[in-house]
């Protein structure tokens, strides 16, 4: 059996951590060896009751391409005989020097939408659509073009995302066939309560340049009078709380509370009958889906496939809102929150479709994509 590695930035946060955690896991559990590397464990972030099986070790520096953290990569990839690396959600530019170094092949997991990237180019920029085709994608292309230049293998999350990679990068016939498709998955035990609050929620880090949470604000400014039976909690923390309770207090919102982060999400989705998201940009968003599992029923704007796979079809397993309308968003909110029967019929329809999210597919897909680089 081989010995593989991961190499993430911050390691479990989030749910691209939680997702390599699992994975590891069941790498270990089909008799291989597994290394995590990482410049910030945390491990304060561990689900609750969670059982690591595999050995983390902290890289020097923050910085993947600095020369003391290649030198350090480079030794303990030889010395433990690494046969595949997987290097996961970062820009990794002088990835070729691993190569060029070790025997070792390298896999790329793309977490995000492609080209996510360019929309924060234009964060602040009025004419947000010309920047975005015009500059942003223009400082992206050569960024993706060096990753997928010099990897064996380039994984994304769902078939969209493999489609528009071929035709915005214009991927050459051998530059395609690295590319492989694996979807997340969620731990799928979960037994959802159909008997529901009236909570809304929001699960996640509160980040300005892709979540944008003080859009969830100006939604619920929208429509809270009109739901005074209802709560909009908060379950996460970030550097955009602050903002947030400043634009709260100033508009004199009513019962929009914070949580805080916290490792037990089970118990608001449990009770929550509602999870919103009003991100800029999602890879394939872990809450939504978790939520689903528990009977949460989402909304969120569609603007990535990742978005769309989990709640399409729209007005059954969720709804989808034309993408970055806040009164539209509100309006369809309103309604979830006001029409119960079809609430509860998109209740019953999301704890189905979440059972097909199993972890398993996850684990599986890296498990074919590393045994067959080491076969090759």
């Amino acid at each position: 059996m081989a010995t593989f590695a991961f190499y993430i930035l911050e390691f479990p946060a989030g749910g691209t951590g939680t997702a390599v955690s699992h994975t590891a896991n069941e790498l270990i559990a089909a008799g291989h060896q597994v290394i995590i590397y990482t410049a910030r464990h945390c491990t304060d972030q561990y689900p609750k009751g969670y059982e690591r099986l595999f050995q983390v070790v902290i890289v020097p520096t923050m910085d993947p391409d600095t020369d003391e953290n290649l030198d350090f990569l480079c030794q303990h990839i030889r010395e433990n005989h690494v046969a595949a690396l997987v290097v996961v959600a970062m820009h990794f530019y002088r990835i070729k020097v691993i190569k060029q170094n070790t025997s070792c092949k390298i896999v790329y997991a793309l977490h995000g939408c492609p080209f996510y990237e360019a929309k924060d180019f234009s964060l602040n920029w009025k004419h947000w659509y010309d920047r975005w085709l015009h500059n942003g994608m223009k400082e992206t292309l050569p960024i993706y073009r060096n990753t997928i230049d010099a990897a064996d293998r380039y994984v994304v999350l769902c078939e969209d995302y493999a489609k528009m990679l071929v035709r915005k990068m214009r991927l050459s016939k051998a530059n395609a066939q690295k590319l492989r498709v694996v979807p997340n998955g969620i731990e799928t035990t979960a037994v959802p309560s159909l008997n529901k609050e009236k909570i809304i929620i929001f699960v996640g880090r509160l980040s300005l340049a892709d979540k944008r949470p003080m859009r969830m604000a100006e939604i619920w400014r929208l429509i809270y009078q009109r739901l005074p039976d209802w709560r909009f909690v908060i379950v996460g923390d970030g550097p955009e709380k602050e903002n947030l309770e400043q634009y709260i207090c100033q508009h004199h919102i009513e019962r929009m509370v914070f949580a805080g982060f916290t490792n037990d999400t089970v118990s608001f989705y449990q009770k929550a009958s509602i999870i919103c998201l009003t991100s800029q940009y999602e890879g394939w968003p872990l809450c939504l889906a978790e939520g689903q599992a528990y009977g949460v029923v989402p909304i969120a704007f569609d603007c990535t496939a990742g978005i769309r796979d989990i709640i399409s079809p729209s007005k059954e397993n969720g709804v989808l809102v034309p993408s970055y309308n806040c009164k539209a968003f509100a309006d369809k909110l309103y309604r979830m929150a006001t029409d119960a029967k079809w609430l509860a019929r998109m209740r019953e329809n999301v704890v189905k479709k979440a059972k097909s999210y199993t972890m398993s597919r996850n684990s599986e897909g890296y498990r074919k994509v590393l045994e067959e680089l080491i076969s090759d």
